[in-house]
């Protein structure tokens, strides 16, 4: 956890809240990796759920999964290969993009999802 709360100082991960079908609130951590981090990922030599460093491609255990009681059951050996390919969000480019708008410029509308006939969008 300490880890975790270090990496999200650093702006190496990004927290976000998520509200599942029954109302209960998770925390998710999605931590932003340079190529070379996601390469080791994808070889088996770090941890895809918190970054830690192997000695050799998919070991038997993660050292900090095992003491986590939420991930105690994840072995890289049969794991880490399912576990990427769901959690994997591709690569997107980090920071302001084209798509930041400015909100309070004059002209700017919020459009609606809701089709209005006689209305313009």
């Amino acid at each position: 956890m300490a880890r975790i709360d270090a990496a999200l100082k650093s702006g190496v991960v990004e927290e976000t809240q998520v509200v599942d079908g029954n109302g209960q609130q998770h925390r998710v951590i999605n931590w932003v990796v340079t190529p070379e981090e996601n390469q080791q990922i994808r070889e088996g030599y770090r941890c895809p759920f918190d970054m830690q460093v192997f000695q050799e491609a998919f070991p038997e255990s993660c050292p900090i999964c095992e003491l986590t009681p939420s991930r105690e059951w994840f072995s890289p050996r049969l794991h880490q290969a399912w576990v990427y390919e769901q959690q994997h969000l591709g690569s997107h480019p980090y920071g302001p993009g084209d798509d930041d708008f400015d909100y309070e410029a004059d002209g700017w509308k919020q459009k609606t999802s809701v089709l209005i006939p006689g209305r313009d969008f």
